[in-house]
């Protein structure tokens, strides 16, 4: 955590996007800020300007400074949405924060902090060669040999299992399954088409298109597979986020469905917020989830 607060110390908005990122609609960090041991981090993820009124950020504000204006997107300023996260590093803990109803982004989040550690850290040696940058390799500090590595930022989903077995010892009550996926329309160029596809077919030009993702939901009859059902819970357990990539399976004789989504360990707290126009600075998080440190570190023993 410290090397990014480092890194966007002093820096525009527009100057933290990853070069090596290959996708066309950027991803900025907004706002770093720690307090008590609680580390906030504030995305900024780009979307395609549609002409209407949309949130957006000034690229040339200093990280941590930008406050968004809902207009028209005006030069110099970036459209898009943010995604919050909760980093506790005594603890080896990352949470994404879920304020109403705001996309949780964690392959964004992830892609960032991967091309972070690959390309921008104070590790990274670096030479020129034929007049390009190129990485040489990596070292903690001037003391150090230079070593051939590959830095990757890795976590795993905490869950609770028993959330899981249930669905797979119920299996054969299933009557319906529900798919929720996000289409990254900016990083999947099937995902994009399948989008278009769905605009055209709704009567919605692509202007509609305000994000780089879209969710989309369909729900499917089942007869009696169980063995079918319980394939899909063994495959998908560890891969599902909830809103983003989620299964529900409604049983009979119920109308709500239980989401596979649900085994992730989840706390909901209450959080001293004020934002503009929906957006929340870092400062203002950090501040508030560390009085509610103890809370939220309940969900991960």
């Amino acid at each position: 955590m410290n090397e990014l607060v480092f890194f966007t110390k002093k820096k525009r908005l527009v100057d933290t996007k990853m070069l090596a990122d290959p996708n066309t609609l950027k991803t900025y960090v907004a706002g770093v800020s720690e307090d008590d041991g609680v580390y906030a981090i504030v995305l900024w993820n780009q979307v395609q300007g549609n002409g209407k009124s949309v949130n957006t950020l000034s690229g040339d504000a200093l990280v941590g400074e930008a406050r968004a204006e809902k207009s028209r997107v005006k030069k110099g300023y970036i459209p898009g949405f943010p995604t919050y996260f909760l980093v506790v590093p005594e603890k080896n803990a990352i949470g994404t924060l879920r304020v109403v109803d705001n996309v949780p982004g964690l392959d964004a989040f992830r892609r960032y902090c991967n091309l972070f550690l690959e390309n921008s850290t104070r590790g990274v040696v670096t030479a020129l060669q034929d007049g390009d940058v190129v990485i040489e390799g990596y070292r903690e500090s001037k003391k150090y040999d230079v070593q051939s590595l590959h830095p990757r930022f890795v976590f795993q989903v905490k869950r609770d299992t028993y959330r899981a077995q249930y669905i797979r010892d119920n299996a054969e009550k299933v009557r319906k399954v529900i798919r929720v996926r996000t289409l990254d329309v900016a990083k999947n160029t099937g995902d994009f088409t399948a989008w278009q596809q769905f605009l055209k077919l709704v009567g919605l030009s692509s202007s509609h298109a305000g994000r780089s993702e879209m969710r989309v939901k369909n729900e499917v009859d089942v007869n009696n597979d169980e063995k079918a059902i319980i394939t899909l819970v063994d495959d998908n357990e560890h891969l599902v986020v909830a809103k983003e990539n989620d299964f529900g399976f409604v049983f009979s004789g119920a109308s709500e469905p239980h989401w596979l989504s649900s085994a992730i360990c989840t706390a909901s707290v209450e959080l001293d917020l004020v934002g503009t126009n929906g957006v929340f600075a870092a400062s203002n998080i950090a501040a508030s989830a560390a009085l509610r440190k103890s809370a939220l570190l309940k969900t991960i023993k």
